[in-house]
């Protein structure tokens, strides 16, 4: 989930499937209890056609964490200058930034600065498009 929209549409899901949650943040939900797994199995293709993913291993959950942080600093009016993108990783996902920066181009094929970057360009069309800042 990357927005506002995603997280209503997920919400809706969940409503629609009689899934109780306790909370719904981007990128993640608190479910009260396990999933029964039929249940589990509808919820995942659900999701898959809406264009999400139920993700349930290590590596894809610190994968999709370091994305949604990249997301939240690129939404944000976080000081860059004080605060590098390595060192604002590894100390919210309180791990060592080689090891990160290891696993997501293993998984990914992309650096975590190009992922970065990429970010950074999509939220700079995102305010050209809807008028919110102009190229001047």
């Amino acid at each position: 989930m990357v927005c506002n929209r995603c997280i209503k549409s997920v919400a809706g899901l969940l409503k629609d499937l009689d899934i109780p949650y306790e909370s719904l943040l981007l990128g993640e939900v608190h479910l009260p209890e396990d999933i029964p797994n039929g249940k589990r199995e509808t919820l995942a293709r659900v999701l898959a056609e809406e264009g999400f993913e139920l993700i349930d291993d290590k590596k894809t959950r610190t994968i999709e964490q370091m994305k949604r942080l990249i997301i939240r600093r690129v939404n944000s009016d976080l000081d860059e200058a004080t605060d590098n993108l390595s060192d604002y990783l590894a100390s919210h996902m309180h791990l060592d930034y080689p090891y990160l920066s290891t696993l997501f181009s293993g998984v990914e094929g992309t650096t975590i600065e190009k992922y970065y970057i990429a970010q950074k360009v999509e939220k700079a069309k995102e305010l050209l498009v809807y008028g919110e800042l102009s190229l001047s």
